[in-house]
C-alpha cells in the first residue's frame, strides 16, 4: 500500500465508483495546468496526449494523500444552469496568473451520488479530501484554488459548507425564463435525442432542484450574483470575499475572459432569448419566478 501511495503523489482523482467497496482511479495530470473552464476538457487534453495508466485505490488513500502540499478553495460556485457560473469562474481564476480551476468535475457529483445510495462513513470529511486532491500543487506554485459546482452538484451545499466552513460560496443565477430557455434551445448533453416535451419537463425539473437548494440554504457566507452583473460583479463583489486586490494587470486579464464566450473561446455575441412556449412560461413564473426574487433579495442585503 505504502508504495501504491508514494506512485500517486501528485496523481488526481478523476473516477469514484461507490459500494461495498469504494474505488477511486488516478490519472497522472503533473503536466496539465488546470485553466481550461471544465475539468473534462483537461482529462481529455490528457487522454490526448498520453498513454498513461489509470490506476485504482480504495477510499483510505484519499486520506493518505490528504498531508501533500494542496489548496483549499477560495470560493466554491454553485449556479442553476446557463447562469454565467462559466464565466464567473474564469474571470475568478484570472485574478491570479497562478490559480488552479476546477470547473464541474464529474467524480465530486459521483461521490455525492455514491453518498445518497450508500452513505459514507464521514462524507463531509472525505469530501473535503477528495476536492484538496483536486487542488494538488503539482507545479508548486499555485496561489489560488476556484471551483465551480455543476448545477447537478449545486444540490448539496450544505455538505459543501460542512466540508469547508470558510469558504465564501457563490451562487450566480439568471432570470428563469432565460435560464430554461437556453436549456430547451440547446440541451444537455444527457437529454440530447429526446422529443422537445421531455426536454422540457426535465429542463423543469432539474432547474427547479437547484433553485429549491439555493432558497434552502441559508448560510452567512452564501452570496448571491446576478448574471446581469456580470463581469463586473467579479471583481466589485467576488475579489473582496476572496480577500483579493485586484491591480490593473489583473483588471486587464478579467477583461480579456470577459471579451469572448466562455464556453467556446470565440468573441462574445449577444443572443435575444426566443420566447417559451405558454405552458412552460406558466410553470415559471409560477414556481421558478418566486424561487429567483427570493434569492436576489438577498443580494440587496
Amino acid at each position: 500500500m505504502l508504495s501504491l501511495e508514494r506512485r500517486l503523489r501528485g496523481w488526481t482523482p478523476i473516477a469514484f465508483h461507490g459500494g461495498h467497496e469504494a474505488v477511486i482511479e488516478w490519472a497522472d495530470l503533473r503536466d496539465q495546468s488546470f485553466d481550461r473552464p471544465f475539468f473534462s476538457q483537461t482529462l481529455k487534453a490528457r487522454s490526448a496526449a498520453s498513454n498513461d495508466a489509470i490506476v485504482q485505490s480504495g477510499l483510505s488513500t484519499l486520506s493518505s494523500l490528504d498531508s501533500e502540499p494542496s489548496l483549499d478553495p477560495d470560493v466554491i460556485i454553485a449556479h442553476p444552469s446557463r447562469s454565467g457560473s462559466t464565466l464567473l469562474s474564469l474571470l475568478t481564476a484570472a485574478m491570479h496568473e497562478q490559480s488552479v480551476l476546477v470547473g464541474e468535475p464529474e467524480i465530486v457529483f459521483q461521490l455525492l451520488q455514491a453518498n445518497l445510495q450508500r452513505p459514507l462513513e464521514a462524507p463531509d470529511k472525505t469530501l473535503r479530501q477528495l476536492i484538496r486532491a483536486l487542488g494538488r500543487r503539482r507545479f508548486g506554485t499555485e496561489q489560488r484554488f476556484v471551483v465551480k459546482l455543476s448545477s447537478r452538484t449545486s444540490h448539496f451545499l450544505a455538505l459543501f459548507r460542512r466540508a469547508f466552513p470558510k469558504t465564501p460560496i457563490v451562487w450566480v443565477q439568471r432570470e428563469p425564463t432565460e435560464i430554461v430557455e437556453s436549456n430547451l434551445r440547446r440541451p444537455r448533453r444527457a437529454l440530447a435525442g429526446l422529443d422537445p416535451e421531455s426536454v422540457a419537463r426535465l429542463a423543469l425539473r432539474d432547474v427547479s432542484w437547484a433553485f429549491l437548494a439555493a432558497t434552502g440554504f441559508e448560510d452567512a457566507n452564501f452570496h448571491v450574483v446576478d448574471y446581469r452583473n456580470l463581469p463586473c460583479a467579479a471583481w466589485t463583489r467576488v475579489a473582496p470575499l476572496m480577500q483579493v486586490q485586484i491591480g490593473e494587470d489583473c483588471l486587464l486579464r478579467m477583461h480579456n475572459v470577459s471579451r469572448t464566450h466562455s464556453h467556446s473561446g470565440e468573441p462574445y455575441l449577444w443572443r435575444t432569448p426566443s420566447p417559451l412556449p405558454k405552458n412552460v412560461q406558466d410553470i415559471v413564473s409560477n414556481t421558478l419566478d418566486p424561487l429567483y426574487e427570493a434569492l436576489a433579495r438577498r443580494a440587496q442585503l
